[in-house]
């Protein structure tokens, strides 16, 4: 990953600038995942000081209020084996369940006053951020006569009843006792991936449950996939069976098309796509189709939109899962607005197969006006099969899937053009 330093987050003597994209309040499970890729990114060595700083700081609160601490996890591990932070998305410190109301009446405002932030508050983890780096401080409990853990996690006890200290790059840290014991408990044959030392019993079991309650929406989502998906040769005749799965395949009226929204109200992407969402509905504020239609189809509206579009830098490969990746959707803002103004062109590379031709070294840079401009425009009668055959997925009056086909047909409505029925699967 050597070629992502180039990134437009690090400046040119070499410092982590801050991301262009910040969550707000808790943090989702997609915040974490994106977090992780942007340091995957970015780079690992950018964030060891900050790692360093955050643990030393959080640690000396807690020391100064009484509270028993210590490092855990790979955080552990990497201090006793090598005495140093193992590559790592984040940092993890352990305390006792009866020290949880100390750290809210007292810890958690030392820590907001030294720019830490609440990113998660579960029974098990409390997570907290600065810097766009997070520590999971886990709140352990007593499990049967003689374990302690966390979660699903659970060690004798005895580790814990005294503690020694061990170096991060000749910082002391609070470890539990036999530190070195512990780890091969954990990972055992120095093995990464931690050994769930017990409650593995209940951790299958509460899956199994979660897995069968949630069995219908899996199959009825897996058998949308396969008609959602061209290359199936199933398709139709999967089709014809969409009711038993609780879904319909039909045609959208012009109507129910410009009644859709765009993207469900309170969906994550309003977030995470907003800087190309916003150039097409009017800074987030309209979600209908019909509204965007409306919005986009003044001559001077759509000369104003094209004067300010950024095109997102496509000359260098994203991460591997480049709709985490922060450069990808946070480097421009042309997604939405190209398939508005070039509407329906053949062979658009997909999303995921866009690092494939990046890495070839096609011209033009995929996803940039020229690049558009090269491409084939279809014809209705094109259009019209390309539709039918690649349904578009809404769930509850919204577009989950599919939205660069809609976007086409919102730019070929707005400039003036008839509309082509849109075939949909409908999840209700």
């Amino acid at each position: 990953m050597g070629e992502i330093c180039a990134s437009k987050w690090i400046d040119i003597v070499g410092n982590i600038c801050r991301p262009p994209y910040q969550p707000d309040g808790f943090w989702c499970k997609y915040d974490f995942d994106i977090n992780r890729v942007y340091w995957e990114t970015v780079g690992f060595d950018y964030a060891y000081s900050i790692r360093l700083a955050n643990l030393k700081d959080i640690c000396s609160v807690l020391s100064c209020l009484g509270v028993s601490h210590w490092i855990f996890g790979k955080t552990l591990l990497g201090a006793v084996k090598l005495g140093k932070l193992l590559d790592d998305h984040d940092d993890d410190i352990g305390v006792f369940l009866e020290d949880r109301a100390v750290i809210y009446s007292d810890a958690i405002e030392k820590l907001k006053a030294l720019g830490f932030t609440i990113i998660r508050d579960s029974e098990d983890i409390i997570s907290i951020e600065r810097d766009f780096r997070y520590v999971d401080i886990c709140v352990f409990r007593r499990k049967g006569r003689k374990k302690l853990g966390y979660s699903y996690k659970s060690v004798d006890y005895l580790f814990f009843s005294s503690f020694d200290s061990t170096l991060i790059d000749g910082v002391s840290f609070p470890v539990p006792n036999n530190p070195s014991v512990l780890i091969d408990k954990l990972y055992p044959s120095g093995n990464l991936l931690p050994h769930r030392l017990s409650s593995l019993g209940m951790l299958t079991a509460r899956r199994s449950i979660r897995r069968f309650l949630g069995l219908p929406r899996m199959v009825r989502s897996k058998h949308a996939s396969l008609v959602e998906d061209l290359k199936s040769p199933l398709r139709r005749f999967l089709g014809l069976l969409a009711p038993l799965s609780g879904f319909s395949l039909r045609t959208l009226t012009v109507k129910e098309f410009m009644n859709l929204h765009i993207e469900p109200p309170g969906s994550f992407n309003w977030r995470w796509r907003y800087q190309h969402l916003s150039l097409v509905t009017d800074d987030c504020k309209i979600s209908r189709i019909g509204q965007i239609i409306q919005y986009l189809t003044p001559v001077d509206k759509r000369a104003a939109i094209d004067k300010n579009v950024i095109d997102t830098d496509t000359s260098i490969k994203f991460h591997k899962s480049n709709n985490l990746d922060m450069r990808f959707w946070w480097g421009g803002n042309n997604y939405f607005w190209y398939c508005v103004k070039y509407e329906y062109r053949a062979n658009v590379v997909p999303y995921a197969l866009a690092n494939n031709y990046i890495s070839a070294g096609y011209r033009p840079l995929v996803y940039t006006a020229e690049y558009y401009k090269s491409l084939p425009e279809l014809s209705d009668y094109e259009i019209s099969i390309l539709l039918n055959e690649n349904p578009i997925v809404i769930e509850k009056g919204s577009v989950v899937s599919g939205k660069h086909r809609v976007f086409a047909m919102i730019g070929r409505l707005s400039s003036g053009k008839s509309y082509i029925p849109v075939r949909v699967i409908d999840l209700g």
